[in-house]
């Protein structure tokens, strides 16, 4: 699961890596925290890659 308030850098975080080639699929991919939160608990991903300074919440 990737969250990041900013599109740009949601989608490079998306493409930057072939995810699926080292055996990593990404479940949802979010820039509003709160949805994060929600798809979080939808999903139970293993790993959370989030950007911590957001508004409303941090990805902390």
């Amino acid at each position: 699961m990737i969250v990041d308030d900013e599109i740009m850098a949601l989608n490079h975080l998306k493409n930057l890596i072939d995810w699926e080639q080292i055996g990593f699929k990404i479940v949802a991919s979010e820039t509003n925290p709160r949805n994060a939160l929600t798809s979080f608990h939808k999903y139970r991903p293993q790993i959370v890659l989030a950007d911590i300074m957001m508004p409303v919440m941090n990805g902390l």
